[in-house]
């Protein structure tokens, strides 16, 4: 799917679920052929997503979710069964979220933040638990800005950034923990523009590229990397914009065109305009 054959990666994933499937039918008190078939309808679901077949997408989620549930329900005390159903109610939640349907997305995601707030009560020490978190509260915000809940959206949008910066604290040398940080002060400062606090947003979005530039500095020839800086510096060109500095904004657009790292260094050893009052959640942000 990553070299852009859907056709061949659809394939692939329906060929792996007939056989999973066959192999449930053999063993139908097997939990780990159940989960097996799980994964796989995910696949199916995300295959469908990317091809535009949000039915398609949906059938398939909605059936890998009812699969998790019932594992869950017959091993309730398991973490794992119950960051399956969480990870099935945010697909749910994605292809109803692109659908449309904001009331039953929120309503999936709304239930998957509860489940991992309680894996992350349970093991509060657990990075993995602290992510799944801050990844959810993300996916309500996205809802209720999508919604018009501006209020809403900024407040999981702050939460989620106050977890992540935890993790940084924890592991300053981390990559990812610096890339899901500039995320979400991306998100904060999406919100804070949709809210007309242009200075809560510039804020924001300078914070998110500092570190994104750190970050590119740090891998020259990562294009994510280059892509990440790009995104944060159009979104510091639109708050400048915004905020009448057509200077600062031309300057951050221009760069934005053909971003390189400042400061070359070694490799180290590891989701539209801002005009308007709302702006949808960017992907991959």
């Amino acid at each position: 799917m990553e070299a852009g054959d859907l056709p061949g990666a659809r394939k692939a994933y329906d060929e792996s679920l007939t056989l999973r499937r066959a192999l449930l039918d053999q063993n139908p008190q097997s939990a780990q052929a159940r989960r097996d078939v799980a994964v796989s309808l995910d696949r199916v679901g995300d295959a469908a997503r990317e091809a535009g077949d949000l039915p398609g997408a949906r059938k398939a989620y909605d059936e890998g979710l009812t699969l998790t549930r019932a594992l869950l329900d017959q091993n309730p005390q398991s973490a794992q069964a119950r960051r399956d159903v969480a990870v099935s109610l945010n697909k749910v939640g994605d292809a109803a979220r692109e659908a449309g349907d904001l009331q039953g997305a929120r309503k999936a995601y709304d239930e998957s933040l509860t489940l991992r707030r309680a894996l992350l009560a349970q093991n509060p020490q657990s990075a993995q638990a602290r992510r799944d978190v801050a990844l959810s509260l993300d996916k309500v915000g996205d809802a209720a800005t999508e919604a018009g809940d501006l209020q809403g959206a900024r407040k999981a949008y702050d939460e989620s950034l106050t977890l992540r910066r935890a993790l940084l604290a924890q592991n300053p040398q981390s990559a990812q923990a610096r890339r899901d940080v500039a995320v979400s002060l991306n998100k904060v400062g999406d919100a804070a523009m949709a809210a007309g606090d242009l200075q809560g947003a510039r804020k924001a979005y300078d914070e998110s590229l500092t570190l994104r530039r750190a970050l590119l500095d740090q891998n020259p020839q990562s294009a994510q990397a280059r892509r990440d800086v790009a995104v944060s510096l159009n979104n510091v060109g639109d708050a400048a914009k915004e905020a009448g500095d057509l200077q600062g904004a031309r300057k951050a657009y221009d760069e934005s065109l053909t971003p390189t790292p400042r400061t070359p260094r070694p490799e180290p050893t590891e989701r539209p305009s801002a005009q308007g009052c709302l702006r949808q959640p960017r992907q991959g942000r």
